[in-house]
C-alpha cells in the first residue's frame, strides 16, 4: 500500500517547489496553448477551404449529370425520341452551348444507334453512326469536311459498358482529352431502363477539369500554402493543383498523368511523401482531418471529395507552420518575462496548492454526477496521496461496486433515461413499436432430469451468458429468464428504426455461437444444447408493471404472444429461427427468409405467413435461393387448394433435401388434404388442430 501524507506536509513541500516550477510551467503552457490555438485556427481555415473546393468540384461535376438529366426529361416528356435523332442532336447542341466545361454530349441505344455533339477546339461537331456499316460520322456544325471512322459500335464503348454495369449514375476514370492544349477530363454516364429493367438508352457527357486548376490558383491560402486534388485509388494521380505543376506530363511524344510524389512543388511533395510513409497508399489515407508533419514543420489538412458512381478524390491543403508560429514564439518570450515579475510580486504558491487539493475533490464531484446518471463505466481516478481525499475515493469506489451489482437486476438504459428525464419510476405503460425475441432450449426438461445439478448449472450458465451478451451488444433489453427460456425486446422509439434488423442479427449470432459452444461442450462431455427462437415486430405496450414497491420493465400485447407462439412452431417444422411475415417484409433486403407455411396460432383468428430466418443475404448460397423460390411456388399451390400439384412439388424438393423436416410436414399435410380436403379451405392451417410432424 502506498504511503499517504497529511495536507499540512504537502503544503510545506509545495511552497518550496512551486516557486522553481512556476516560471517553466508558465512558459510551457503559454507556448503550447499558442501553438494549439494556431493549429486550431489553421484547421478551421483549412476545413473552410476544403469545403469551398468540394462545393466547386461538386457543382462542376453536377453539370455533366445535369445535362444528362435534362436530355432524359426531354425523352420522358416525348419531346425527343429515337425515331427523330436529328431533333435529339439539335437539343444536345443547345445543351453544349450552355455548359462551357462540357466537351461532348451523347446517347446510345441498345440497337446500336448513337447520336451526339462534341466541342472540338473552336468548332462543334455533330456525331452519328451508321450501325449497319459500323462507322462514326463527324460533321462540323458550320460546314466542312465530314470524317468517317470505322469499327464503331456504341455498345462496345467503355462508357456504354460502364453504364450497363452500374445501377445508376456513374463516372469513368480521369483521362486526357487530346488536342491543343492537352487537358484532363472524365465522362459521366447513366443508363435508363424500362419497367422490366431492360436498358432503353445510355446517356453520356464528357467534362473538362481545367476549371478546377484555375479555381485552386485563385484560392486565398494562408502563409504561402498549397492545395491539390488527387485520386485516392492507385498511386494517387494528380487531378488539379494550385502550384505551377501541370497534372499532365509529356515526354517523348507520350502523355502521362503526374503522380503526387512526382510533383515539383516542395510543400506538396513533402506532405505526400510523409503521408505515404505513415499511412501507405492514398486509399489508406484519412478521409478528413488535420495531420502535422513534424520533420518538415508542415500543417496538412485532408478532405474527401466523393461523388456517387465510383468517383473518389482527396483535397490536400499544405501550410508551413514556421510562418504561423513566429509571432507565437515572440509572444511567449515576453509572456515568460512578465509572469516571472508577477510571480515574484505575488503569492501564487498558495493558489497552486489550493488547486492541488481541489482537483481530487472535483474528480469525486464529477464521479458523483456520473453515478447520478447511472453511468458506472467510468474508471476510478488516480488515488490521491492526501489521506482524507483517499478515504473519499475508496468510499466512492465501494458505492460504484454496489451499484454495479444492482445494475445486473435492472435494464441500465431504462434507469439512465429516467435520470435524464428526471422522472421517478412508477407503474404505467405506453404504446410503442417493438420487436420481441423468444428463445428456448430444445429438450431442456429431459436434459435437466438426467444431468447432475452442478453440470446443469455449468452448461446452462454458459448458454445464458453468451445469449445475454449477444442480445445486449445489439442494444436489446433483456426482459426475463424463464428457466432455460429467454425473452428480450427492442423498442423503436428508444433504439431507432433498425430494431428488427438488430433482433434478426442477434438471432443469427446466437445460433452461430451455439455451434461454437456445442463443439466445446462435446469435448467436456456436456449436453450439446440447441435453441429455438421466435421473432415478431408489431405494436406493444412498454413500461413498468407491478406495484409502487416493486416494478418490472417489460412489454405486453399480442406481439409478445405471437413471438412466443412462433418460437414453439420450431418444434413442428424442425427449424431454429421462425419469424413473422411482418419481420420478413422489413428485413428482406438485408436477411434471407425462407417461406415455411401460413398458419393461425393458438389465440389468433387470422392467419399469417411464417418464415425461417436463414442468414444474411450476402452469406446465402445459390442452393438456398433456389430452395426458397421452389418452396414458395409449392406453397402457393398448397394455399390455393391444389393439393395434388403441391404434393408433387414437395415430394420433388424432399428428394433433394431429404432431411428437411418442414418439407416432410408439408408433404404429409398435402397427402392428407388431397384425400380429405378441409371444408372452407382458405390456405391457412390452424395450429390448435394438433398438426404435428406427420402433417
Amino acid at each position: 500500500m502506498k504511503r499517504t501524507y497529511s495536507i499540512r506536509g504537502v503544503l510545506l513541500v509545495l511552497l518550496v517547489a512551486e516557486m522553481a516550477a512556476a516560471i517553466l510551467l508558465t512558459w510551457y503552457l503559454w507556448y503550447d496553448n499558442g501553438r494549439t490555438a494556431v493549429d486550431e485556427l489553421m484547421q478551421d481555415r483549412c476545413a473552410e477551404i476544403s469545403r469551398r473546393v468540394d462545393q466547386h468540384v461538386q457543382g462542376l461535376l453536377g453539370k455533366a449529370h445535369l445535362a444528362i438529366s435534362v436530355q432524359q426529361d426531354a425523352f420522358e416528356e416525348g419531346l425527343l425520341s429515337q425515331e427523330n435523332l436529328e431533333m435529339v442532336q439539335k437539343f444536345q447542341l443547345r445543351q453544349l452551348y450552355r455548359y462551357d466545361y462540357l466537351a461532348s454530349i451523347g446517347v446510345g441505344f441498345p440497337d446500336g444507334s448513337f447520336v451526339g455533339v462534341q466541342r472540338d477546339e473552336e468548332e462543334f461537331l455533330l456525331l452519328s453512326c451508321d450501325k449497319e456499316a459500323g462507322t462514326l460520322i463527324e460533321t462540323p456544325v458550320g460546314g466542312g469536311e465530314t470524317r468517317v471512322t470505322g469499327g464503331f459500335d456504341p455498345r462496345k464503348r467503355p462508357w456504354y459498358e460502364k453504364a450497363i454495369a452500374s445501377e445508376g449514375k456513374a463516372w469513368s476514370e480521369v483521362y486526357t482529352f487530346f488536342g491543343e492544349p492537352i487537358r484532363l477530363g472524365l465522362t459521366a454516364v447513366e443508363p435508363y431502363r424500362d419497367a422490366t429493367g431492360e436498358v432503353i438508352r445510355v446517356m453520356m457527357s464528357d467534362l473538362i477539369l481545367g476549371p478546377v486548376d484555375e479555381f485552386l490558383r485563385q484560392m486565398d491560402l494562408p502563409s504561402g500554402g498549397r492545395i491539390c486534388i488527387l485520386e485516392r485509388s492507385g498511386d494517387g494521380l494528380l487531378v488539379a493543383t494550385s502550384g505551377s505543376d501541370s497534372p499532365i506530363e509529356t515526354s517523348g511524344g507520350s502523355v502521362e498523368r503526374l503522380r503526387a510524389p512526382e510533383v515539383k512543388d516542395p510543400l506538396i511533395r513533402s506532405a505526400v511523401i510523409e503521408l505515404t510513409r505513415t499511412h501507405g497508399i492514398p486509399s489508406k489515407w484519412p478521409t478528413e482531418g488535420a495531420i502535422k508533419v513534424e520533420e518538415e514543420d508542415l500543417f496538412v489538412y485532408l478532405k474527401e471529395i466523393r461523388k456517387p458512381g465510383s468517383l473518389d478524390w482527396l483535397t490536400v491543403v499544405v501550410i508551413p507552420r514556421a510562418n504561423l508560429m513566429a509571432g507565437v514564439e515572440e509572444g511567449t518570450r515576453w509572456t515568460a518575462l512578465i509572469f516571472l515579475g508577477l510571480i515574484l510580486l505575488t503569492a501564487p504558491l498558495m493558489i497552486r496548492t489550493a488547486r492541488g487539493i481541489t482537483r481530487p475533490i472535483e474528480e469525486i464531484s464529477d464521479q458523483l454526477e456520473q453515478v447520478a446518471r447511472f453511468d458506472l463505466e467510468v474508471e476510478d481516478p488516480k488515488p490521491s496521496r492526501l489521506s482524507e481525499l483517499r478515504r473519499m475515493q475508496k468510499t466512492m469506489s465501494s458505492m460504484k461496486s454496489a451499484l454495479n451489482s444492482f445494475e445486473k437486476y435492472v435494464p441500465s438504459r431504462v434507469v439512465r433515461q429516467l435520470v435524464r428525464e428526471k422522472r421517478v419510476a412508477e407503474p404505467g405503460m405506453e404504446p410503442a413499436t417493438g420487436c420481441v425475441f423468444f428463445s428456448d432450449v430444445k429438450n431442456f426438461t429431459t436434459i435437466a432430469e438426467t444431468l447432475e445439478p452442478n453440470r446443469l448449472m455449468e452448461v446452462g450458465g454458459e448458454y445464458l451468458e453468451e445469449m445475454t451478451r449477444i442480445v445486449q451488444e445489439r442494444n436489446g433489453i433483456l426482459d426475463k429468464y424463464i428457466g432455460d427460456a429467454l425473452m428480450a425486446f427492442w423498442i423503436a422509439e428508444l433504439d431507432g428504426k433498425r430494431v428488427t434488423s438488430a433482433a434478426c442479427d442477434a438471432a443469427l449470432a446466437s445460433q452461430a455461437k451455439l455451434v461454437e459452444l456445442r463443439a466445446l461442450w462435446k469435448k467436456r462431455d456436456l449436453p450439446q444444447l440447441e435453441s429455438r427462437i421466435g421473432l415478431h415486430t408489431g405494436p406493444v405496450l412498454v413500461g413498468n408493471i407491478g406495484s409502487s414497491r416493486r416494478l418490472n420493465y417489460t412489454v405486453l400485447g399480442d406481439t409478445v404472444n405471437l413471438a412466443s407462439r412462433l418460437e414453439g412452431l420450431n418444434r413442428v417444422y424442425g427449424t431454429h429461427v421462425i419469424v413473422s411475415e411482418q419481420i420478413m417484409n422489413i428485413v428482406q433486403g438485408e436477411f434471407h427468409c425462407r417461406p415455411i407455411d401460413q398458419v393461425s396460432v393458438k389465440g389468433k383468428r387470422r392467419g399469417g405467413k411464417i418464415y425461417e430466418l436463414v442468414g444474411h443475404v450476402d452469406d446465402i448460397t445459390e442452393e438456398d435461393r433456389k430452395l426458397c423460390l421452389l418452396q414458395g411456388k409449392a406453397l402457393e399451390l398448397f394455399y390455393s387448394g391444389k393439393f395434388l400439384e403441391a404434393r408433387r412439388a414437395f415430394d420433388s424438393l424432399l428428394s433433394i433435401h431429404p432431411e428437411d423436416l418442414s418439407l416432410q410436414v408439408l408433404l404429409n399435410r398435402s397427402v392428407l388434404f388431397e384425400s380429405d380436403p378441409p371444408p372452407d379451405w382458405h390456405g391457412v392451417t390452424p395450429m390448435d388442430r394438433n398438426i404435428v410432424n406427420n402433417g
